[in-house]
């Protein structure tokens, strides 16, 4: 085997194997093996074997890719995705590619040089599709690309708001009080759920609020200025009972719910979404 220019640095033939074939027919592997200083490129091989006193002559090309991007994470934030993946080794830079249909086609965003990058201006509740590929630059005829990576999505959403204040419960003649401080905000949504069915499900919210029965509302006030609602519903029956939460909400701009952050961020995050999930949820 010979090449026309020689081997790059990084780059080296492991040889045939097997070195040779018997009985007429088969096959032989060529390896070629590269080291992490090894950089994308296409090289002519010419590939002589002979029979006896018959020798036969081919030529192909080898091409040197770069590994595909690993890794990727997209985080959305408000009207935005950021992006991070694992570094490719011998990656002069990366192109960042995106789509609103899940396997493309892609339209390039950008060619950050660095493991990271931020798709900003977008449509909060919209999910946009990335995939990545890293890219070798060696001059005006030199450089390569690596194939796509895997597609992750994300999809951009408002802030939640934060709450600092708290909630009371009085009773005036037979019916509930429910009063609450400002805790930073200036609307709140006041819900409830069925108690039993949140502590038999495990924490799951979109089943307790839909267990409310569907004569009463679990939307007990909605986008209120008030800090304080008069709940006129029945008691729950004997053994049962209901729980009641305060959820600040912005409504204008861009609108979103919270609850109190009385716990880790993911619970926060899995309470205030299976909330939202239900169709008894303050709209």
């Amino acid at each position: 085997m010979s090449s026309e220019g020689g081997f790059l640095p990084g780059t080296s033939s492991g040889g045939f194997s097997p070195s040779t074939i018997t009985g007429g027919g088969g096959t032989s592997t060529l390896t070629i093996d590269t080291t992490t200083s090894a950089v994308p490129y296409a090289l002519s091989l010419t590939i002589q074997g002979t029979s006896g006193t018959i020798v036969h002559t081919t030529s192909t090309t080898l091409l040197l890719t770069l590994e595909t991007p690993s890794g990727l994470v997209a985080t959305p934030g408000n009207s935005q995705v950021a992006l991070s993946w694992q570094p490719t080794t011998g990656a002069s830079g990366y192109q960042v590619q995106r789509s609103l249909v899940s396997g493309g086609p892609y339209e390039s965003l950008g060619c950050p040089s660095g493991a990271a990058w931020t798709d900003t201006g977008l449509a909060n509740g919209t999910t946009y599709y990335y995939a990545v590929l890293a890219q070798f630059t060696g001059g005006a005829d030199a450089g390569g690309a690596s194939p796509l990576s895997s597609e992750v999505s994300g999809t951009p959403s408002c802030p939640v708001p934060p709450y600092s204040g708290t909630l009371t419960a009085s009773k005036s003649s037979g019916n509930t009080v429910w009063s609450w401080t400002t805790g930073g905000a200036s609307a709140w949504d006041l819900v409830r759920g069925d108690l039993p069915t949140l502590r038999s499900t495990g924490g799951n919210f979109t089943a307790a609020l839909n267990a409310i029965p569907a004569s009463e509302p679990a939307c007990l006030a909605n986008d209120t200025s008030s800090t304080s609602k008069t709940d006129t519903n029945a008691a729950p029956a004997p053994g049962g009972g209901y729980f009641t939460i305060i959820r600040p909400v912005v409504t204008s701009g861009c609108p979103a719910a919270g609850t109190y952050n009385d716990g880790s961020a993911t619970l926060v995050l899995s309470r205030d979404a299976g909330i939202a999930a239900s169709g008894r949820a303050c709209p």
